[in-house]
């Protein structure tokens, strides 16, 4: 696992939860981060696919990460998962031999299916409720006591 981070605190907790850390020389933003990540990922390991996940899932589990791997894995074909509204990125996953683009920002999910990535079919609640505004908060049982 890959952390893509210009944060000196992300990075020392990273490397102690045992990720390789690719330092951002300054934030250079989702899109150009994830793909730094990606080369990163398949420069150590060309023949293995790649899966980008954003960082702020605070309900994510491992058995619903497994769920959507296991998905790309019987297809072969990039996906993603969109989040809690419908219309933001969350995961994407895809093989080596095909490095589709990353469009990660407004309306991300119509993007990633321009790019070449099909929904994915099992999208766990928990791989969709990220945290973008204060609005959403409250909708997570890990964060909502904070939110008041």
């Amino acid at each position: 696992m890959f952390v893509v981070t210009s944060d000196p605190d992300i990075s020392r907790d990273a490397l102690l939860a045992g990720a390789r850390v690719v330092a951002e020389p300054r934030p250079l933003g989702m899109v150009r981060a994830a793909d730094l990540g990606r080369q990163r990922a398949l420069g150590g390991r060309p023949d293995a696919p790649v899966a980008i996940i954003v960082a702020d899932l605070p309900e994510l589990r491992p058995a619903d990460l497994d769920t959507v791997v296991r998905e790309f894995l019987l297809t072969r074909s990039p996906l993603f998962v969109a989040d809690h509204q419908g219309t933001g990125t969350t995961f994407l996953i895809h093989g080596p031999e095909r490095c589709p683009g990353i469009g990660f920002g407004r309306n991300s999910a119509v993007m990633h299916e321009r790019l070449g990535y099909r929904r994915a079919g099992a999208s766990p609640l928990s791989l969709r409720r990220d945290l973008d505004t204060a609005e959403d908060l409250p909708a997570h049982p890990l964060t909502g006591a904070f939110a008041s």
